[in-house]
């Protein structure tokens, strides 16, 4: 509230006595808005990532049985072209339980406009096997994006190896990037 009445205040002294109702300013903002979001959601050329994650395991779901099952870390590095983002991927799972580590190596093509979005990836690990997928997301409203999701595990003749998803993102917060 104090932040708009210092708005307020700031253009009335340039000039602008009712600046909320102003339509030169209130298309302005607008515009100045549109152009921040766009800013904002624009990543121009290379880009690196690292992430890293954990999993627990509970033995007979008990919890003071719980120990530190595995852990990988991701690296993606990542260049924009156009409406695309060009990916290579790397990942370093190690199972402390069952004694292995496992390399991931990839790539992905992703595609997005402000309704939709396309991201394709192939992976290969280290036994050569191959996990290819495919994500295909839709913005049916505001706050609301439906997902697909469609491919196939590393080891294709295994029992569970299909990937398919069909999910329901709903959004209810406020935005993450805030316009000026």
């Amino acid at each position: 509230m104090l932040e708009r009445q210092s708005e307020l205040r700031e253009l009335a002294e340039l000039g602008y006595q009712d600046a909320a109702g102003d339509p030169t300013y209130l298309t302005a903002k607008r515009e100045l808005e549109r152009l921040f979001m766009a800013l904002s959601r624009d990543r121009k050329g290379l880009r690196v990532d690292v992430a890293a994650g954990a999993v627990w395991g509970f033995q007979d779901e008990i919890a003071r049985t719980g120990k530190l099952d595995r852990w990988s870390g991701w690296l993606t590095a990542a260049h924009h072209v156009g409406p695309c983002d060009l990916m290579l991927l790397g990942r370093y799972q190690e199972d402390l339980l069952g004694g292995s580590t496992t390399w991931v190596w990839g790539e992905r093509l992703f595609w997005q406009t402000d309704r939709m979005g396309l991201s394709v990836e192939s992976l290969l690990d280290e036994d050569r096997h191959h996990r290819y997928a495919g994500v295909f997301e839709y913005r049916a409203g505001t706050d609301l994006w439906i997902h697909l999701t469609l491919g196939s595990d590393f080891e294709r003749d295994r029992e569970g190896s299909l990937l398919a998803g069909l999910g329901v993102k709903w959004s209810h917060s406020r935005e993450r990037i805030l316009a000026p």
